[in-house]
């Protein structure tokens, strides 16, 4: 019986063990993940600020299309 119950909490500090090593490893994704994300966030900032300056700068043209 007490055999039985070393080799269940073998088993369990095994899983335990695993357990850890696969939080860490979520962890670090999660990390770099929020990494990329807020590059992202600047990049999309970025353009945005393009995109709104470009509008403010250009007129439109009231030349006929080249067809014409």
């Amino acid at each position: 019986m007490e055999a039985l119950v070393e080799d269940r909490l073998r088993e369990l500090e095994i899983k335990i063990t695993y357990q850890d090593q696969l939080l860490e490893t979520l962890n670090q994704v999660v990390i770099e993940q929020g990494k990329e994300i807020e590059g992202l966030r600047k990049q999309v900032a970025l353009l945005g600020d393009r995109l709104q300056a470009a509008a403010e700068t250009e007129e439109p043209a009231n030349d006929p299309p080249p067809h014409y």
